[in-house]
């Protein structure tokens, strides 16, 4: 069973994410009179984008501190009573046997901020808004309230129209001078793809308090609609093994064996022009007449585009119930947690064992790893490569529990001691300017929070 110390450290860990979420986007005084300028004088401004990627990592690890508190038998049904109502999903009356406030105020939050944005349009801006789409279907799966579903049908299509390269991987921000393709890219589109078909397939995790999904009944053309969102779920699931798989072959630095951070494709006529490191490193690939070549960009084995592919990867292995076989698994796993340090940790570059801890890209492979099922050498229960719980792995958690030599304990440990009383997770790298430009600024963000809160709760 989970402590109450434990839990009550994490109750604190999501409420902070809780308010982070609450005020992601929003300007101050100072930025609201410098847009103005801006536009005073004819320069572009971006739109908030209240579904941008540091945001999704906030909203996916608040719906993984719902689902884990949905797992604990009875901490929901003495936390809140909800009414199913489509037109005020955030319906919520306290239970007289007593009300789980930090989970009240996590769903109150969640739901407003999905809600806010599916009222306003639903407007996506990037592609990295797809990694809000997890935590929308978490909500769905949740709540059984139609609405979200709705919203990541909706997004599931922007998706899969999204524009790709030569080699047929999502570009990250089309319409540039160049088509580069970032780990961070498929990754996220790859985690969303796969669990839109996980969900709608019926392969998604199923959680006691699901109220009846009334709305989609009440369809006049359920039937046609739902044969219609088998069909993308179906597309979808391709697509996300397509990016994977087209990852690993023009991302993956053959030398290191880790995903570097991304790559630029070029369509060449006949054979491949004079080799470069690049082309010698991956190859071309063939295309009627022509060959593509690659060129690498970043670091190899930059620890946040390692999660982020895991974190893709892994989703694919839970909705295809299967293993892919372009990676073998055995050796990249081996690969990768040979640069894990003794506290548990990951740097922020994996090849540099003396490069600083880096807490998002340790949090993000770690809980890629739980899903997987994967405890390595230092457990003993099980090897990498089988999706088999270890004998210490109790029933309705993902992962091994934790044990005095199991990687798991000191990952949390380390997480847990780099996180303040008010529930702030530290030692988390800023965010990256361009190909291997990572300023070694560390401390609180977005991503290092619901990265964090991912992995602690998958834990139990």
């Amino acid at each position: 069973m989970i402590s109450s110390e434990y839990m009550a450290k994490l109750d604190k860990i999501a409420l902070e994410a809780a308010h982070e979420l609450e005020n992601y986007g929003r300007l101050s005084v100072t930025q609201k009179l410098r847009r103005t300028a801006k536009q005073v004088l004819g320069r572009s401004v971006e739109k908030p984008d209240p579904m941008f990627w540091p945001a999704g990592m906030l909203m996916m690890g608040l719906a993984e501190y719902w689902k884990m508190k949905v797992r604990h038998s009875g901490v929901f049904s003495n936390a809140v009573s909800r009414g199913h109502d489509n037109n005020n999903s955030d319906s919520f009356t306290e239970n007289k046997q007593g009300i789980d406030t930090t989970l009240r105020e996590v769903q109150k939050t969640l739901e407003s901020h999905i809600g806010k944005w599916i009222d306003s349009g639903s407007e996506f801006q990037h592609i990295d808004d797809v990694l809000s789409g997890c935590a929308i279907l978490d909500v769905y799966t949740l709540t059984g309230n139609i609405k979200y579903l709705d919203a990541a049908d909706h997004m599931a299509e922007y998706a899969m129209k999204a524009p790709e390269d030569k080699t047929g991987a999502v570009i990250y921000r089309p319409g540039r001078a160049h088509d580069y393709v970032f780990a961070d890219g498929v990754g996220m589109m790859a985690m969303f793809l796969s669990k839109y078909a996980s969900v709608v397939l019926g392969r998604g995790e199923k959680y006691k308090n699901r109220e009846s999904d009334q709305n989609a009944a009440d369809r006049s053309d359920n039937d046609v609609y739902d044969v219609i969102r088998i069909k993308r779920a179906d597309a979808a699931l391709e697509g996300a093994l397509a990016q994977l798989e087209i990852y690993h072959k023009y991302g993956f630095d053959k030398t290191a064996g880790l995903p570097a951070h991304g790559y630029e494709a070029d369509g060449l006529s006949g054979d491949v022009h004079d080799s470069t490191e690049a082309d010698v490193n991956t190859g071309g690939r063939a295309f009627g007449e022509s060959r593509i070549s690659v060129v690498q960009k970043g670091f190899p084995g930059w620890g946040r585009a390692v999660g982020w592919y895991l974190g893709g990867y892994s989703e694919y292995c839970r909705a295809s119930h299967g293993r892919p076989g372009f990676l073998e698994e055995d050796i990249f796993f081996r690969l990768v947690e040979s640069c894990r340090k003794k506290d548990g940790s990951f740097p922020w570059l994996l090849t540099d064992p003396k490069g600083e801890t880096d807490i998002s890209a340790t949090a993000m492979i770690s809980a890629a790893e739980l899903k997987l099922g994967i405890d390595i050498d230092r457990c003993g229960h099980h090897q990498p490569g089988t999706a088999n719980r270890c004998d210490n792995h109790q029933s309705g958690t993902t992962g091994c529990q934790p044990g005095a030599n199991t990687w798991h304990n000191m990952t949390m440990e380390l997480i847990l001691k780099n996180t303040d009383a008010d529930g702030r997770v530290g030692q988390t790298l800023a965010e990256c300017l361009d190909f291997g430009n990572h300023p070694q600024v560390y401390g609180n963000y977005p991503w290092g929070q619901g990265a964090a809160l991912i992995y602690l709760c998958r834990s139990y």
